[in-house]
């Protein structure tokens, strides 16, 4: 038994309004082809998508929540929107996610403020995702994006490590070229979480740090001074590094660490006493 037709543009009026089981029902719709027939015009889907949009502008927490989960099913079940529109709402979500960490202390101590950062993390990491083996699409609607999404998400990642970590992960493996410019503020922030904060991480965080911190590495990018200007970044020239380079450094990053046990404990007497 077929399901019975629903026009998009009563699916986009509908959602500015709605809320609880209403909602679900309309992601629900969004999910299955009731919404998509023969003379569904690509105007109803630019409604659509103007209303989702719309969602994701405002300033109202709730009605950002619903755009965010909004994008993400229409993105994952429609890919005529995928290919149209796709850009306009990662760029929407990355807008509000790069206001939403300028001002991360306040958001955070709101009910619903790791939530919201969830949702926003999350919904973009899907929509990347969804659109990375797509050529056309990831080289026009994501790579360009890519440059302003980055070091937002370096940012968020000195608070939510857990959050962010993996998401950073999977942009690094892929889009290695444009996070260059931005290894040094990274590898800052990766050494400081190991330095101060390794200790009360989970042991999947642990893992997901280092695991990064290693990738940082496979770019066989020379170590520059982590003082340099980043706006100067893209117009460097970073030479291979051999393999011992890369080790070097990568030891040389828990010397901090080694002094402060010299501090606590006196490794001379613990080494005399094993003797």
């Amino acid at each position: 038994m077929s399901e019975e037709f629903i026009a998009a543009s009563t699916l986009a009026k509908s959602l500015e309004f709605a809320q609880g089981n209403d909602f679900h029902a309309i992601l629900t719709t969004l999910r299955s082809p009731a919404y998509i027939n023969e003379q569904l015009l690509k105007s109803e889907l630019g409604f659509l998508v103007t209303k989702i949009l719309k969602l994701l502008r405002s300033s109202n927490d709730f009605d950002l929540w619903k755009g965010c989960h909004t994008s993400v099913v229409v993105c994952a079940y429609n890919p005529l929107i995928l290919s149209a529109h796709g850009g306009q709402l990662l760029a929407a979500i990355y807008s509000k996610l790069e206001q939403k960490t300028s001002f991360y202390s306040s958001v955070i101590s709101s009910s619903h403020g790791k939530e919201l950062f969830n949702t926003l993390v999350s919904s973009m990491a899907i929509i990347i995702d969804l659109t990375k083996n797509k050529p056309t699409l990831s080289r026009e609607a994501l790579v360009p994006k890519l440059k302003a999404i980055i070091p937002t998400l370096i940012t968020l990642s000195q608070y939510e490590p857990k959050l962010v970590l993996p998401v950073l992960q999977k942009i690094l493996k892929r889009n290695n070229t444009t996070f260059k410019p931005f290894i040094n503020k990274f590898r800052t922030v990766l050494t400081n979480l190991i330095i101060s904060d390794y200790a009360s991480l989970d042991s999947k965080t642990q893992k997901s740090v280092c695991e990064n911190f290693a990738y940082l590495h496979l770019l066989k990018i020379q170590v520059s001074n982590t003082n340099d200007d980043e706006t100067q970044a893209h117009h460097k020239v970073y030479p291979d590094a051999n393999w011992r380079t890369g080790l070097l450094s990568i030891l040389s990053q828990f010397k901090p660490i080694i002094q402060l046990c010299e501090e606590i404990l006196d490794l001379n007497k613990i080494m005399n006493y094993r003797n």
